[in-house]
């Protein structure tokens, strides 16, 4: 069976560097980065450990709040075929998102949305 951790809880915002502020002023959170992604904005945070990642919407009419969380695994292809077997159903497949980074978005059968991230380090 892969191995499972925590990665990250998302949150689409229509300000995403308003509402990381919030999260900084009132509770303690400090500011890892703040990039363009797309057409819009993404501020990562750090509380405490908990690793918080802030959006623009992705698409009209947006839903906003929370997303989905993010879990990392060793093995993401292991993992995609475990959870298909388990009937959940996958809204995106393993894909290469960034160099060394592997992501897939599936969802449980009560219809709850994670992301699983595998990191591969790359040696010099």
């Amino acid at each position: 069976m892969p191995k499972y951790g925590y990665e990250h809880i998302h949150i689409i915002s229509a300000d995403p560097e308003k509402t990381a502020e919030f999260y900084i002023k009132n509770l303690g959170a400090k500011k890892i980065e703040v990039a363009k992604v797309g057409p819009g904005t993404m501020v990562r945070l750090d509380l405490k450990g908990t690793l918080f990642v802030i959006t623009s919407p992705r698409e009209q009419p947006a839903n906003y709040g929370l997303d989905h969380f993010g879990l990392t695994t060793d093995d993401l292809e292991a993992s995609a075929k475990e959870l298909k077997a388990a009937g959940c159903k996958f809204t995106m497949e393993p894909t290469e998102f960034l160099p060394g980074v592997r992501i897939a978005f599936f969802k449980t059968p009560e219809d709850v949305l994670i992301e699983l991230v595998e990191r591969k380090v790359k040696k010099g």
